[in-house]
């Protein structure tokens, strides 16, 4: 279950999966997201989700070397990019 903090951190961006309702067709899905966003509806519970899970590890991988570098994600992203064509 997410921290309180992180939830209410999660409403004030849009993220990935946020993206993914807003460019699609489903009207009900980008309702409930407008309704998470204004802090009407409590966001569902995914922590059980595999596929949530592996991007919280994924996510943790890439942020944190940047944080230790003093670089953004893109930043560090860019810099593995270089390093796995060269």
């Amino acid at each position: 279950m997410e921290r309180p903090s992180s939830r209410a951190a999660r409403r004030s961006f849009i993220g990935g999966s946020d993206a993914r309702i807003i460019m699609g067709n489903d009207e009900a899905a980008l309702l409930h997201l407008w309704q998470e966003k204004r802090g009407e509806v409590e966001p569902e519970d995914l922590s059980s989700n595999l596929i949530v899970q592996l991007g919280v590890v994924t996510e943790r991988r890439f942020t944190i070397p940047s944080q230790i570098a003093g670089l953004g994600c893109r930043a560090t992203i860019r810099v593995r990019q270089q390093r796995q064509s060269g």
